[in-house]
């Protein structure tokens, strides 16, 4: 017994979580193989083609009204899967020949036409394939269309028309709910919904003879998709009564349906006066006329009506009485004048079916009639009543009818929904939401016992007890409107948000107020009121005027909307500003160019939308300086060096003067230019002799054999006069340097130049000013081709932080080249300013190997250098203008 009840009590409990925790794992097994490792859904690809058959089943030739269904491209496409659809398109010519798709299942459908029961020239088209998409894979699939349903024609003998002087075919199927009916003189195709497996379709005859008596018969044949069946009605005195059908496919009879006399069921409800269902008003669904009305209490639920008419539909009254009988108004929905068409919809909210005249059958919902029967001080009582009257030569009618019980209206009231009340909000800044902004706030009016007037007053803008009917306010206006309901709507952008603020940027209450009065005479008055305040207009511009450049300013205020704002100079306005758009703070942006550099400007003011003005502010513009003693243009150099048989002293800048230069022997030489540190300005090459020829430039002054050049060195300029050969260096050391006879020799050391203001090339230069951009020319010529150079901008304040950086990649170039350097600030006073220009960025371009460095001479003791790349810079110059 224990065992039993673990089985039946724990243990169930066990399997059920052991199942959910399997199903958890199944699915997360699936999400996860259609999930990749950075969340993103796993996609593939799908290529879709598709193909259209038209030929039809039952027949040799195509039919001619198919023509239009040959066209691949008109045909539409929907790929769904379980979860509903993923896209679609009108045309097959608008969907792209490949798809990128989630990994997963999928079905995709083509069609053309309207997916109906039943109905004249209706031919639908469709095809349909199920595909699995797979991750990072190209999935084909192709479709071909074909016609989803059955096509109908029907033919007579002449045997039958010389029998019978009229005659009607009235064709359904269990998809319908009424029949196709099919007169004399008819002869489009039918087209009918239809199984795979077939479906019943049943055909009721109607026959008068040229006797004048009237025969009913009835038939049925299996209808497939696809298949196009040719009826053929004749006589044949083998068949009962006379009557039969050949049922003709590939232009062979493929049966003789032979007919019983009788009246098909589904053509009962055909025959007589019309019918009239109400389900709410307990109508059954018959054809007789109601001696007593059924009760009814009035609520909001929907009140829908059927009427079928064999006979066509002429006339459907709809009459509407009060508690004494006395008429209030009649309509006939299906011959509605303009006018009752309006007064229908502005009275009882009701709009009756476009067609209904001449159909058989007919539906609509009574529910807003219902809803607008006035109530009274009391509970009253309302018939309605319906009377169908049919076409025949001898009208049938139907009426049946309701006793509508109305309780004792309330008292007029006003919804305000999310009206604004006692709020307060910026001048155009209101926003409500639910879910997404609202567009309009509605607000709804109510009198149940029937609107006899409505007045609205707007305190803030003159409006007082006003119509509402004949209220012109741009942004108010009547949504709908019946005789106890009306409903306003209220434009968020074009009616609150147009309103303004008080005088002199004070704050304004406005209160909209609605006085209603009912049919009953009771009045009733219901208000909301809100406060807008002056939209932010203030300042914003950066303290210790970092917003002041040289040549240009920063204008930047608080406001709502940047197009409303302007400025102005000593009382004239600014129309050349460049505006910059709104910041998330609210900060509105423009740039006032062509300012003089280190001049003061006063009085500037600002105006929100020509009213509220700010007060001026002043400010001087920074120098446009360039880089002192004008050393950008890199002209200034002298070189240092050693002279014949003397102690070491500085030399003329003038190549070959003042140092010995004979081969083997030459002395070093090292370049310096006014302005700027280099980071090689001399590599030593130490001698192994000692000799009395040359002493060294300063302690321990040991002998030289021979001494490299500088990294960066002195060359001819883009207009003829100096610049700056930045360059990659190796050296060697001793005698090693050359090659004894051929080959690379010892490069035992290596370096990159560089070029820096100033002598530390991470301070820079003291400079105060913030130049827009920087511009040089440049040539580089690099060893490698895999090398690269680069120069690095900085702007730096005087805590040493950055305030703006820019770098530049040097790739090879021969020839000058003129570059601009962009460069972006805060707003942050300058302090220093570092430039460095550098050969070689790429490491591996420093290994001492023959790609990379040219060697000296074999032998040659004077030119103790290995050369890499090099860069050539000219023309440092600081522009001041605000360039984008």
């Amino acid at each position: 017994m224990e065992k039993k009840r673990f089985l039946e009590g724990d243990n169930k409990r066990f399997c059920v979580v052991s199942r959910l925790l399997c199903f958890f794992c199944l699915f997360i097994g699936i999400y996860a193989c259609q999930v990749d490792e950075d969340g993103v859904v796993n996609k593939g690809t799908l290529a879709f083609r598709m193909n259209v058959d038209t030929a039809l089943v039952g027949v040799s030739t195509k039919a001619s009204d198919l023509a239009d269904f040959k066209d691949v491209n008109s045909y539409a496409v929907t790929i769904a899967q379980d979860s509903g659809v993923v896209a679609e398109y009108s045309r097959f010519d608008k969907m792209p020949a490949e798809l990128e798709l989630g990994a997963g299942a999928y079905t995709i459908q083509v069609s053309k036409g309207t997916e109906t029961a039943a109905a004249f020239d209706a031919p639908y088209f469709s095809g349909k394939k199920e595909f699995t998409i797979v991750k990072d894979m190209t999935t084909p699939v192709e479709v071909t269309a074909a016609m989803a349903n059955s096509r109908v024609t029907i033919d007579y003998s002449d045997d039958f028309l010389q029998t019978y002087k009229d005659y009607t075919l009235s064709l359904k199927t269990n998809k319908m709910e009424l029949p196709l009916v099919y007169e004399k003189g008819e002869s489009r195709p039918m087209y009918f919904q239809s199984d795979a497996s077939g479906t019943k379709l049943e055909i009721a005859m109607e026959l008068v003879n040229v006797y004048g008596k009237t025969v009913n018969y009835t038939a049925t044949t299996t209808i497939k998709p696809k298949q196009w069946a040719k009826l053929t009605v004749r006589t044949d005195e083998k068949g009962l009564n006379g009557i039969a059908i050949d049922v003709t496919l590939n232009d062979e009879t493929k049966e003789t349906i032979y007919v019983n006399i009788g009246i098909p069921d589904f053509m009962e409800k055909l025959k007589g006066a019309p019918y009239i269902a109400c389900d709410l008003f307990k109508w059954e669904d018959t054809n007789v006329s109601m001696e007593e009305p059924t009760e009814y209490a009035k609520d909001t639920k929907a009140a829908k009506v059927v009427i079928t008419s064999g006979g066509k539909i002429n006339q459907v009254l709809l009459t509407i009485k009060d508690g004494s009988s006395t008429l209030i108004n009649q309509y006939d929905l299906a011959n509605l004048t303009e006018d009752q068409i309006k007064d229908l919809a502005d009275n009882y909210g009701f709009s009756a079916p476009e067609k209904m005249k001449g159909e058989m059958q007919a539906e609509f919902d009574l529910k807003s009639v219902i809803a607008s029967l006035l109530g009274k001080s009391e509970d009253s009582y309302y018939e309605l009543s319906l009377t169908v009257v049919d076409a025949l030569p001898t009208p049938n009618r139907t009426s049946k009818s309701v006793r509508i019980t109305v309780p004792a209206a309330a008292k007029p009231k006003v919804s305000w929904g999310m009206f604004p009340n006692n709020k307060t909000f910026e001048q155009g800044t209101l926003e409500i939401k639910l879910i997404t902004p609202l567009s309009d706030v509605p607000v709804d009016i109510e009198a149940l016992a029937g609107i006899k007037d409505v007045a609205i007053s707007i305190v803030g803008i003159g409006v007082e007890e006003q119509d509402v009917f004949t209220l012109d306010i741009p942004g108010i206006a009547i949504a709908e409107s019946s005789a106890s309901r009306v409903k306003m709507k209220y434009s968020v952008d074009d009616w609150f948000n147009k309103l303004s603020c008080g005088d002199n940027g004070t704050a304004k209450t406005y209160m909209v107020k609605y006085k209603i009065t009912d049919k009953l005479d009771r009045v009733v008055e219901d208000s909301r009121s809100f406060t807008v305040t002056p939209p932010v207009f203030e300042w914003a511009m950066a303290e210790n005027a970092g917003d002041i450049f040289a040549k240009y300013a920063y204008l930047r205020v608080k406001a709502k909307d940047a197009d409303k704002v302007t400025f102005y100079h000593n009382g004239s306005q600014l129309t050349d500003l460049i505006p910059l758009g709104q910041e998330e703070n609210g900060v509105v942006s423009f740039v006032w160019n062509n300012l003089t550099a280190g001049q003061s400007y006063s009085n500037i003011t600002a105006k929100y939308d020509g009213g509220r003005e700010l007060s001026g502010i002043s400010f001087t513009t920074e120098n446009d300086a360039q880089l002192p003693d004008n050393i950008g243009q890199l002209e200034e150099w002298n070189a240092k060096g050693v002279k014949y048989e003397g102690i070491g002293i500085d030399v003329s800048a003038t190549a070959g003067v003042g140092k010995y230069a004979s081969s083997p022997y030459r002395s070093w030489e090292r370049w310096e230019i006014k302005g700027w540190g280099t980071l090689n300005s001399k590599t030593t090459q130490y001698g192994a002799e000692r000799t009395s020829r040359f002493t060294a430039f300063s302690t321990p002054y040991t002998w030289t054999r021979y001494v490299a050049n500088s990294g960066t060195i002195k060359t001819e300029g883009i207009n003829g006069g100096n610049a700056a050969q930045i360059r990659t260096v190796g050296w060697g050391e001793g005698n090693k340097a050359p090659a004894i006879s051929s080959g690379f020799g010892d490069c035992e050391n290596s370096d990159a130049g560089e070029l820096f203001l100033g002598d530390n090339f991470e301070k820079g230069i003291l400079f105060t000013s913030r130049p827009r951009k920087i511009t040089f020319y440049y040539r580089y010529i690099p060893k490698n081709i895999q090398d690269y150079g680069e120069a690095v901008f900085v702007v730096k304040d005087s805590q040493q932080n950055i305030i703006a950086t820019k770098s530049f990649k040097f790739e090879s170039q021969s020839s000058w080249t003129q570059e601009s350097i962009l460069l972006e600030y805060g707003v942050t006073k300058a302090s220093s300013l570092c430039i460095i220009f550098k050969s070689t960025v790429n490491e591996s371009c420093l290994e001492r190997n023959s790609e990379n460095f040219s060697h000296p001479d074999s032998q040659d003791m004077g030119k103790g250098e290995f050369v890499g790349s090099q860069l050539y810079i000219d023309d440092v110059e600081l522009i001041y203008d605000y360039q984008e």
